[in-house]
């Protein structure tokens, strides 16, 4: 099938679904943000497309994936693209929602497969696993956790896609070798009791670069040239 052909809005593909699910096909759910295609999501995809007969997979919306700056480094369309390339998946959808929740309330699917650990961990959505169970178990089906992940696309692009310069990377990297987020967030829930005072401000001109052409000769105004056009 051409991974054009694969590629469907939700809502059209969950009424295509409801025919196959009629013809007696186990229909099979993955869901992630996939930004930047590598080895753990072929495995991932692979294994879960063995457990049933048709593989969907959900690929989560730009506007969704809170990664760090400069994040997703691929837009949904070219996501959902490299997701429909492989044989191995059946339909391909881009969903509205942070969580696997809608997706599986709108397509139904008999199994949904997740990561044991997310691929990209997601503070404001780290309790999304019981809410999705919850769904899953709500229209019959059943909830997979596959422990089959060998790499992270956070760590693919922050290694070889870095959105810092060289000094803020290496700055980060010690960092991290040195913290984890647990630290950094046990050492916030301590600073809350603090009183904190910040002196200075926001600096937030706007410099405009031009070269003066004249007076207006109707109103006391300078005329002047934007340089940077």
């Amino acid at each position: 099938m051409e991974r054009s052909t694969k590629i469907h809005p939700i809502e059209e593909l969950a009424e295509a679904l409801v025919s196959r699910r009629a013809n007696g096909a186990k229909v099979v759910l993955c869901e992630g943000a996939f930004d930047l295609l590598h080895i753990g999501h072929i495995r991932h995809l692979e294994h879960a497309a063995r457990l049933g007969d048709r593989l969907v997979v959900t690929v989560t919306a730009d506007r969704f994936v809170h990664r760090g700056p400069q994040r997703p480094a691929f837009h949904e369309g070219l996501r959902a693209e490299a997701i429909a390339a492989l044989e191995c998946v059946d339909y391909v959808a881009i969903t509205s929602s942070p969580t696997a929740v809608e997706a599986i309330g709108l397509l139904r699917p008999d199994v949904y497969v997740k990561a044991a650990e997310s691929d990209e961990p997601d503070i404001e959505n780290a309790d999304s696993t019981p809410r999705e169970e919850a769904a899953i178990k709500a229209v019959g089906g059943q909830l997979i956790v596959a422990h089959d992940f060998t790499h992270t696309s956070s760590s693919l692009i922050n290694r070889y896609l870095p959105v810092f310069p060289k000094e803020t990377s290496d700055y980060l990297t010690g960092f991290s070798a040195r913290y984890s987020g647990g630290d950094v967030l046990r050492y916030l829930e301590n600073a809350k009791p603090l009183k904190v005072l910040v002196v200075g401000e926001a600096i937030i001109d706007e410099y405009q670069y031009c070269e003066a052409i004249g007076k207006s000769s109707k109103e006391p105004t300078l005329v002047v040239k934007d340089l940077s056009a």
